[in-house]
């Protein structure tokens, strides 16, 4: 009886062997590449959270939006460190493309250069870069159109597979959340910081 139950355990352990080595050695099905600039895109597209979150953001100025904005925190931070914060808290009406924190990581090096209290005028001229006067819905973006921002630089508009995309100076970024609405102007939330 013994010899029964050695051979049936040795049997069991060779067959459970045999088979995890099929499961190891079987080819996996892989996923196609993804571009990881897109891929960044549209994880920034999930991590932005509904604006539903917050009731009535037309009883809200663009300052108090950004700063309820849990993925804006940075813009909120370099806003008040800059001192633009009255700016966007006034009865004039602004169009703020603001960045993301992801955004913003990916100029840390320009951003670190720029919270120097030395280089507080060029951090507002980088701000003010994402400010335009007046209300800009995303249904008034259009190919080839121009933007004049705060700072006097001008970004261009493209539209690709129907995202709008703002060209500056040095570089783009796209729209990936549009139409905010504050009792002040409208935000529209951007992949990347436009540098004048």
């Amino acid at each position: 009886m013994n010899k029964a139950v050695l051979v049936i355990v040795l049997l069991i352990l060779v067959f459970g062997v045999g088979i995890g080595a099929l499961v190891l050695l079987s080819p996996k099905d892989e996923e196609p590449a993804i571009d990881e600039s897109e891929e960044q895109r549209q994880q920034e597209l999930v991590d932005i959270p509904d604006d539903d979150s917050i009731e009535n953001t037309e009883d809200y100025n663009l300052a108090d939006l950004i700063i309820l904005n849990e993925d804006l925190k940075v813009m909120s931070e370099v806003i008040n460190t800059a001192e633009l914060g009255s700016e966007l808290t006034g009865e004039t009406m602004y169009t703020v493309f603001v960045p993301t924190d992801s955004g913003f990581s990916d100029v840390q090096e320009t951003l670190d250069m720029l919270l120097l209290p030395e280089n507080k005028e060029q951090l507002q001229n980088v701000l003010k870069t994402h400010i335009v006067e007046g209300r800009v819905l995303s249904s008034q973006l259009e190919e080839g159109q121009t933007l004049t921002t705060l700072s006097g630089t001008t970004l261009t508009v493209r539209i690709e597979n129907g995202e709008a995309v703002l060209v500056g100076p040095k570089n783009e970024a796209y729209v990936i959340r549009v139409d905010t609405q504050a009792n002040n102007g409208i935000l529209h939330v951007i992949d990347s910081v436009l540098l004048p």
